[in-house]
């Protein structure tokens, strides 16, 4: 079984110690401070072997073990079964060395994208996919009822100030874009319009587009930045703010340039 970090392999070898019926089962927990010579030992003497993935990605690139012999692989917080992660680097040599390889991958938070769903299912070779909801029944009895208190925080002065420029600014930009005709007239301008309007403007630009179009193209960009520089704001504080500021102001981007260099 693997898991991202040390302290959660050892939490599941000690789950594992405690409820797994046959105590006579050997249990091995190999990370980066298990020497690499009782890792061997450890993992070919072991039926149940914990471990994180950059242990057993790298024993078995350095030929210490293989994963012929392996009937099973759990990989804990799949989601991260993605680009060059050690999970990826595991079960391509599982799938590679074993002969009828089975993977089983666990994740609380797979992704609202489709695309990358899709892309942990290939890199892991998974065919069926199971989802629990906090209705099913065998979750249901683990679930607590939550209560939602909400708590509305007044801005500081200075705060509102600073929210007051970026807003102006924003509303600039959104109001060339209406005399463009990339917005509608007389509708406020939000995030799910801007980030729709950008999809748009990309496809056209694919199309092949004229100058104006690679104007608006900034513009919505911009106008992003700032619906964005007013959240981090508001939520997170004037600290994240400026360095939020200073990201884009070296940023490499012709938005993120002519933004930064704005005097408002």
């Amino acid at each position: 079984m693997l898991a991202p970090t040390k302290p959660l392999v050892l939490q599941h070898a000690e789950f594992f110690r405690e409820h797994f019926p046959d105590k006579k089962v050997r249990l091995s927990v190999l990370t980066g401070e298990t020497p690499p010579a009782t890792r061997v030992i450890d993992f070919e003497g072991s039926q149940l072997v914990f471990a994180t993935p950059e242990v057993i990605r790298n024993d078995v690139l350095g030929g210490r073990y293989p994963l012929s012999r392996v009937c099973l692989v759990v990989f804990d917080e799949a989601h991260r079964c993605v680009r060059d992660y050690a999970y990826s680097g595991v079960a391509e040599s599982y799938k590679r060395q074993a002969s009828n390889p089975l993977i089983l991958g666990l994740t609380a938070s797979p992704s609202a994208r489709k695309e990358r769903v899709q892309e942990i299912c290939d890199k892991l070779a998974i065919t069926n996919v199971e989802m629990r909801t906090e209705e099913d029944e065998d979750v249901v009895q683990y679930v607590n009822d939550v209560t939602i208190n909400w708590e509305r925080v007044p801005l500081p002065s200075a705060y509102k100030e600073i929210s007051k420029i970026l807003r102006a600014a924003m509303e600039e930009r959104t109001e060339k874009l209406r005399a463009m005709h990339q917005l509608p007239a007389g509708v406020r301008a939000n995030k799910r319009m801007l980030l729709e309007l950008g999809e748009k403007l990309r496809k056209s630009l694919r199309r092949g587009g004229s100058g104006a179009l690679y104007g608006a193209i900034i513009l919505q960009a911009q106008a992003m930045s700032l619906s964005h520089a007013i959240d981090v704001l508001e939520t997170q504080g004037l600290h994240n703010l400026t360095r939020y500021l200073a990201k884009l102001e070296s940023a490499s981007s012709k938005s993120g340039k002519s933004l930064s260099r704005d005097p408002k």
